[in-house]
């Protein structure tokens, strides 16, 4: 392959990485000082979570969420701290509960998010220059998806049918998955306004013989990952 084609298809998938959709809204005039900057994760009260496929009774659905909710809360600010700029990732409280207003961001011309978000200031024993971030309609699910395979024999079945030779019918393959789905954004405290916001999924290969607990946290990993990359915020 002579060099001049080698350069074509690198300015052309360049360009096809520039045309792609946005994954999250970012304000344009964000001027993010890392040095001295602080991310406040509020914390979850509410997290839901469904089943497509019956691997747990409701007792162990409901240890499922108390488990992965002590893990988010623990886990998520030093996966955050990792991958990001911040001088500090922390959870603190209010010290005086905001008011909150709905407000709609758009990621890409095909898709937008409603959020609450506060209406001024968040008061908090802290000083320096202070970041927020919220998350709203937290799910976590096992999911089936279905898959494609380039294996006919994989994918299509036989059936016979009465007088009629053999025939081949599709047949679906499925894989499940720990899904995280949730929508974030992140406040700056000091001018007042929404700086980033997004919806996340995050899917990760789950079967019942793996270790449900490292599964959670590497989708509480990925998840760190998908908030600040790509952003001013990414380490």
């Amino acid at each position: 392959m002579t060099r001049i084609n080698i350069c074509g298809i690198l300015l052309s998938f360049t360009f096809l990485l520039s045309c792609a959709p946005a994954k999250f809204y970012i304000d344009p005039s964000i001027n993010h000082e890392p040095s001295n900057s602080i991310l406040v994760v509020t914390k979850v009260n509410e997290i839901d979570l469904s089943q497509d496929y019956e691997l747990f009774n409701e007792e162990n659905l409901r240890k499922l969420r108390t488990s992965y909710h002590e893990l988010h809360l623990g886990k998520l600010p030093f996966n955050l701290q990792k991958v990001s700029n911040f001088k500090n990732v922390t959870m603190v409280p209010y010290k005086t509960s905001p008011q909150f207003e709905t407000k709609t961001f758009v990621i890409n011309p095909e898709e937008s998010i409603e959020l609450l978000v506060p209406k001024s200031a968040l008061d908090y024993d802290l000083e320096g220059i202070l970041y927020t971030l919220f998350f709203q309609d937290y799910k976590i699910a096992f999911e089936l998806e279905e898959t494609d395979t380039s294996d006919p024999a994989k994918y299509f079945s036989a059936e016979k049918l009465p007088g009629l030779d053999p025939q081949l019918s599709p047949r679906k393959l499925y894989r499940l998955n720990f899904t995280i789905r949730t929508k974030y954004f992140v406040y700056d405290n000091n001018n007042t306004k929404v700086v980033l916001a997004g919806n996340a999924v995050i899917k990760e290969r789950y079967s019942p013989e793996m270790n449900l607990e490292n599964k959670m946290m590497e989708g509480l990993n990925s998840l760190a990952k998908r908030i600040v990359d790509k952003t001013p915020f990414e380490k």
